[in-house]
């Protein structure tokens, strides 16, 4: 199940289960199905193993699994919402890869010179451990911990799903909202702070 929304967006190719709003092609069908998305906002749960080509890196996600992707000009944000194994959702750039963990996300830039609040490409989600890491080949990475209910409750594809009375649908609200019960029994939903880029004061 693919889901998403963004003005300008593409999808290419005939990646199954997924939610969203992109622009790209997704082309040929084999034991992964494999997609290339050029710009937009995605909630991604396949029915099988999939992998997402972008320019700034390749993310790959594990049937059953729901991911968050967030892709613009100048960053690439990837948000594990459920999965059920590890290395389910897994994101390559540069000479490094990224293994995630519900309720964990990497945002890459090629802002190498910017710190994480001038490249959040979700100011409304809560964040905790932000850890920048060197990809090599002009990207940088920033991982962190997102506080998942942030996420449902203010991204339109996800408050999309959760409103929605479609069965496929409902079935993944309960998914979500079961891993975020846990990741709060976990670690609790404090500490999260949102990053927000900057505002400019003109100066008289």
């Amino acid at each position: 199940m693919l889901s998403g929304s963004s003005a300008n967006s593409g999808i290419s190719g005939s990646t199954i289960g997924a939610t969203g709003t992109g622009n790209g092609s997704a082309s040929g069908v084999t034991s992964t199905e494999v997609a290339k998305l050029r710009q937009g906002t995605i909630v991604l749960a396949p029915a099988k193993d999939t992998r997402i080509e972008t320019p700034m890196g390749t993310i790959e996600v594990s049937k059953g699994s729901v991911a968050l992707v967030v892709l613009d000009g100048t960053r690439l944000g990837v948000y594990d919402l459920h999965d059920e194994r590890k290395g389910s959702v897994r994101v390559t750039a540069g000479a490094r890869a990224t293994t995630l963990s519900p309720g964990r996300c990497t945002v890459l830039t090629t802002r190498s010179g910017h710190g994480f609040e001038r490249v959040n490409p979700m100011e409304s989600v809560g964040y905790k451990s932000v850890a920048a890491v060197n990809h090599g080949n002009g990207i940088k990475a920033f991982n962190a911990e997102f506080a998942t209910m942030h996420a449902i409750g203010s991204v339109k594809p996800l408050k999309e799903i959760m409103s929605s009375k479609h069965d496929n649908a409902r079935r993944m609200s309960n998914k979500l909202m079961k891993t975020s019960a846990v990741l709060m029994h976990i670690g609790g939903n404090g500490d999260f702070r949102v990053y927000s880029e900057p505002s400019v004061t003109a100066m008289k």
